[in-house]
C-alpha cells in the first residue's frame, strides 16, 4: 500500500468512529468539507489538513479497547511468572505505603494487587497512621495475619496521628530493599508491574529513578483517563510534578536524602523526587501503565484543587529546590489549580538580535492590507517589555518605497539576503547572523504580531541557561486557534505542530499547550537561540531550504546534549499561516530529513510511543 493510501484508510478509519452516531447531516457535512478540500488542494493536502485540525476522541470505550488489546493475559503473566526466575539480577522492591482511615472496601483490593504480582521478590512495608477507623484496623490485622509466617508483608503503626510523611516514613523505616516504590493505601498494581520494573533494572543498571504511564480507575473499578508520559522533561517537571505514578527509586538514595520532609506534607513526594533528580541524572521512563489511581470523591486523582494545601507544599518544594541550585527565580501559580509557573531572573542585560526575513509581502490584519514587515517591526517596538535588542531587517533589495520610508523611521539594521535563486531561509538567516552583535539570536518571521508584551522576556529566561539550546513561542492562528505549541518528530511524516488547529484556550495534552515543557523541537517562526550555541552547531543546514531546517536545527542541539523548551509565556499570533493553506513538505527535504534523521524522529522521547502516529493530538495510537 503507497503512503498515500495508507494516510487515506487511516483517515476513513477515525473518520468512522468519530461520526459513528451523529447526525446524518452533521456526517455529510464533515464528507463535503473534506471532498472540497480534497478538490482544491488535492489528496495529500486534505490528508495533512485533516490531521492537524481533527479533534481527539477517546472517551471510555476506546480506551477500554485499548486495554484489552496491551493488558497482559493470563498466558503471557504465566510466562513472566517463569522468566522472572531467570532474570540475572533479582532486585527486592520494597512498597512504601502510608495508610491512615482507607476504606477497607479499597484497601483489600490494594492488598491483593499485590499479592497478584508475577515477580516475587518484593516486600510490602505499611506505615499506619493511628487510624482510628476500626475496618481499616481489622482490615490491616487480617492481613498481618493471614501473613503471619511470610516476612514480606511488614506493618508498623504509628502511636499517635502525625500525617503522611511521617507515615511514609515509618514505612520507609520497615524497608530493605534495593528499590522503595511508592504506592497509596487505595490503589492498585497490575500484576505486571513489578515484574516490568525487575526486567528494566536488569536492561539499565544505572538507573536511579523509574517512573511509568499510569491511568486510574473510578468508584466501579473500571479503567480511565490514562496518562502517557513523556521520558524525563526538566522544564514540565518544574511546572507539575508529572511523573506521579508508578515511581521507583534507589533506596540508598532516599536514605541519604532523609526520606519525607514534614514541611512539604501534601508534596512530600514532589519534593523527594525534587531532591533525588538533584543527586543523579539517571532517570528512566517506562512507557506502560504499571500504576492503577483511584478516584475517590476528594481525593487528588478525582478533582483537581480538591487539597488547596499540596499546591502551597509544593511551591515551597520547589523554591528549596531552585534554591539548593542557586537558581534565581521565583515560583508562582500556573494557569489551573496544580500547575506552577518558574520564572527566571534574567542575568545582566544581554543583547537580542531579532532577525526577520523579509520579502515585503503584505497581509491582511483585519480589514486592513498591510506591509507585514512593517506591522511586525511596530509591534516589536509597541509591545515588548524588554528592551535590550536589535533589529535586523534581511531582505533582497527589492522592499517598496513605503517600507523604506517607514524603516528609515525606526531604529533597525537592514542586512542584505543573499541574491540568485529560489528564496532559502538558511541561507538568508546564515548571513544575517553573521552580522548580528546579540549575545542571543531571535529568528522572527515578517508574518507574526506580538499578543503577550513578555514574550521577548520569557523566552531569554530559558535562553540564557546553560543547559537549554533553543526556546519556542506559543502561536496562534489569527482566529485564535493554536499553531504551535512545540514539534512532536515521527507523527503525521517527519514532524508535525502537537495540537495544531486547536482551540487557543486549550489547555493541550495535560497541560501541554500552558506549561512550559521540553519538546524535541520548536518552530523557527518564532525561535530563540544563544550565538554561542548557533555557532557550535554550525548554524542552519542550507540543504533545508524551506523546510525541516527547524527541526534539523533542534535535533543537532539535542544530539550535543542542549535541551529544547517550549514556553506558553511568550505569544504571538502567526498572520499568514493562517490563510497561505496547508502546503505539502517538499520531497527532496524529506527524503534528506529520513536520510539524516530517520531513526531519530521514530522515536520522539517526548511524544509517548503509545500515543497516534497519525495524528498530532496525543490521541490512542490505534
Amino acid at each position: 500500500m503507497t503512503d498515500a493510501l495508507r494516510s487515506v484508510s487511516t483517515l476513513i478509519r477515525a473518520a468512522y468512529q468519530r461520526l459513528r452516531g451523529r447526525p446524518a447531516r452533521e456526517a455529510w457535512r464533515s464528507i463535503r468539507a473534506f471532498a472540497g478540500e480534497v478538490r482544491r488542494r488535492g489528496v495529500r493536502s486534505a490528508v495533512a489538513r485533516v490531521r492537524a485540525v481533527t479533534t481527539p476522541d477517546d472517551p471510555p470505550p476506546v480506551y477500554a479497547r485499548w486495554v484489552a488489546r496491551h493488558s497482559p493475559t493470563a498466558k503471557d503473566l504465566a510466562r513472566m511468572s517463569v522468566d522472572q526466575a531467570d532474570l540475572p539480577y533479582r532486585p527486592r522492591l520494597s512498597i512504601i505505603t502510608p495508610c491512615y482511615n482507607t476504606e477497607a472496601r479499597w484497601l483489600r483490593p490494594f492488598f491483593e494487587s499485590v499479592r497478584r504480582q508475577v515477580y516475587p521478590n518484593w516486600e510490602l512495608c505499611i506505615g499506619d497512621d493511628a487510624s482510628t477507623d476500626e475496618d481499616t484496623r481489622s482490615t490491616l490485622g487480617a492481613y498481618a495475619a493471614e501473613y503471619a509466617n511470610d516476612p514480606r508483608l511488614k506493618i508498623t503503626r504509628l502511636p499517635v496521628n502525625r500525617g503522611i510523611s511521617a507515615a511514609s516514613n515509618a514505612a520507609l523505616a520497615l524497608a530493605t530493599g534495593d528499590f522503595v516504590v511508592m504506592m497509596d493505601s487505595d490503589d492498585e498494581l497490575p500484576p505486571d508491574a513489578l515484574y516490568e520494573v525487575a526486567r528494566y533494572l536488569n536492561e539499565h543498571s544505572d538507573a536511579d529513578f523509574i517512573y511509568s504511564d499510569e491511568d486510574k480507575l473510578d468508584l466501579d473499578g473500571h479503567r480511565c483517563e490514562p496518562y502517557f508520559k513523556p521520558d524525563w522533561s526538566p522544564e514540565l517537571f518544574l511546572s507539575y510534578m508529572y511523573t506521579n505514578h508508578l515511581m521507583v527509586v534507589r533506596r540508598s538514595l532516599v536514605e541519604e536524602i532523609g526520606g519525607f520532609k514534614d514541611e512539604y506534607t501534601g508534596s512530600q513526594d514532589y519534593d523527594l523526587v525534587l531532591q533525588v533528580v538533584s543527586r543523579t541524572s539517571h532517570i528512566h521512563h517506562i512507557p506502560k501503565v504499571l500504576y492503577h489511581w483511584r478516584k475517590i470523591p476528594g481525593s487528588a486523582a478525582a478533582e483537581a484543587g480538591a487539597k488547596p494545601y499540596p499546591e502551597q507544599a509544593g511551591r515551597r518544594a520547589i523554591e528549596h529546590y531552585l534554591c539548593r541550585r542557586g537558581v534565581d527565580a521565583e515560583v508562582l501559580s500556573g494557569p489551573v489549580s496544580g500547575l506552577y509557573r518558574v520564572r527566571h531572573r534574567i542575568l545582566g542585560q544581554p543583547l537580542l538580535s531579532i532577525i526577520i526575513p523579509t520579502a515585503d509581502r503584505r497581509g491582511q490584519i483585519g480589514e486592513r492590507s498591510v506591509s507585514l514587515v512593517q506591522h511586525a517591526v511596530r509591534c516589536i517596538l509597541e509591545k515588548t517589555d524588554y528592551r535590550h535588542y536589535e533589529i535586523l531587517v534581511a531582505d533582497d533589495g527589492q522592499l517598496s518605497d513605503a517600507t523604506r520610508e517607514f524603516l528609515a523611521g525606526v531604529p533597525h539594521r537592514r542586512v542584505a539576503s543573499p541574491r540568485g535563486g529560489q528564496f532559502n531561509f538558511s541561507r538568508t538567516m546564515n548571513a544575517a547572523v553573521s552580522q548580528a552583535r546579540g549575545d542571543h539570536l531571535v529568528f522572527f518571521n515578517e508574518d507574526l504580531e506580538v499578543i503577550a508584551p513578555e514574550w521577548l522576556g520569557a523566552m531569554l529566561e530559558y535562553s540564557q541557561q546553560p543547559e537549554i539550546g533553543a526556546v519556542g513561542a506559543k502561536l496562534l492562528f489569527p482566529d485564535g486557534r493554536l499553531q504551535h505549541i512545540g514539534i512532536v518528530t515521527g507523527v503525521c511524516g517527519i514532524a508535525a505542530h502537537g495540537y495544531q488547529g486547536h482551540p487557543g484556550a486549550s489547555s493541550g495534552y495535560a497541560g501541554s499547550a500552558i506549561v512550559a515543557r521540553n519538546y524535541s523541537a520548536v518552530s523557527g517562526a518564532c525561535m530563540m537561540t544563544r550565538r554561542d550555541v548557533f555557532d557550535e552547531a554550525g548554524g542552519l543546514d542550507e540543504r533545508f531550504p524551506a523546510d525541516f531546517n527547524d527541526v534539523d536545527y533542534c535535533l543537532r542541539l539535542r544530539r550535543a546534549g542542549y535541551r529544547i523548551v517550549y514556553t506558553p509565556y511568550a505569544q504571538l499570533y502567526h498572520l499568514e499561516s493562517g490563510s497561505l493553506g496547508w502546503r505539502v513538505r517538499t520531497s527532496s527535504e524529506t527524503h534528506l530529513m529520513k536520510q539524516l534523521w530517520g531513526e531519530v524522529v521514530e522515536r520522539d522521547p517526548y511524544y509517548n510511543p503509545n500515543l497516534s502516529k497519525d495524528f498530532a493530538d496525543y490521541r490512542l495510537q490505534s
